[in-house]
């Protein structure tokens, strides 16, 4: 027979866990977002012609983003990152001018993310979901491949 104390003890952790993941499911970030062209601000270059985030919950306090874009020379890319909430450095692939981001959640409608190449911040985004939950603004400010400084402010509608 199980004792009562380590049916109490398991009880508790899967209520943690599964509240862990109704939080993650909750979390208004998580979905699919279109770029909306006309309320985005691009002030270094040609806007992108499309771009599609997909953040979906990673581990127990995290997230994984799939990014496609195609750019104002119709050239595309895909990006794609698994990262903590912890503001630790987290591998991202698909991007030539960045290795590594490091998130951190400020709370339940915004995040930090630092965009590194080579242990250096090279872009810092802001993200923020609207109450409703139905738009994701992205203050992107950082420095372009030729040293320029960029501010952007990116606008995205849940799909």
């Amino acid at each position: 027979a199980i004792p009562a104390a380590i049916m109490v003890i398991c009880a508790g952790v899967l209520s943690g866990l599964s509240s862990v993941a109704m939080h993650a499911a909750d979390d208004p970030l998580m979905g699919s977002w279109k770029l909306n062209p006309a309320k985005s601000s691009f002030y270094a270059g040609q806007p992108p012609k499309a771009w599609t985030n997909r953040y979906s919950p990673s581990g127990p306090n995290g997230l994984s983003c799939q990014s496609d874009r195609t750019n104002a020379r119709g050239e595309t890319a895909h990006i794609e990152f698994n990262a903590g909430f912890d503001g630790s450095d987290f591998p991202l692939r698909g991007d030539p001018t960045r290795d590594a981001v490091a998130v951190r959640r400020v709370n339940d409608y915004a995040y930090i993310a630092n965009y590194k190449k080579a242990g250096e911040i090279v872009q810092r985004h802001y993200w923020v979901v609207s109450k409703d939950s139905k738009t994701l603004m992205i203050s992107a400010t950082g420095m372009s491949p030729d040293g320029e400084l960029t501010h952007n402010l990116i606008v995205f509608d849940k799909q």
